[in-house]
């Protein structure tokens, strides 16, 4: 089955603090992973979150916006084919 990347966009406010913490509790990364993937988004403009079937792509844009929203971020992800 189709496989589909979530790419997390880097914005003004969004904390990178915020950032890391949400990669590692959504996206299954460590310390050091959500570090550097987060620092990748900042500097390039956006960065592959992870790669997942569709439901479970759109699952961790929900969690991630939901969360982000709660702490007042504009955080986005959008989704695209693999």
């Amino acid at each position: 089955y189709k496989m589909y990347k979530v790419i997390m966009h880097n914005d003004p406010k969004t904390t990178m603090d915020f950032v890391t913490m949400i990669l590692m509790r959504f996206y299954e990364k460590d310390l050091p992973q959500a570090m550097k993937l987060m620092m990748e988004i900042h500097e390039q403009g956006s960065g592959v979150a992870g790669i997942y079937p569709y439901e479970g792509a759109e699952f961790r844009v929900e969690q991630t916006t939901a969360l982000a929203r709660t702490a007042k971020f504009p955080l986005s992800c959008s989704i695209e084919p693999v």
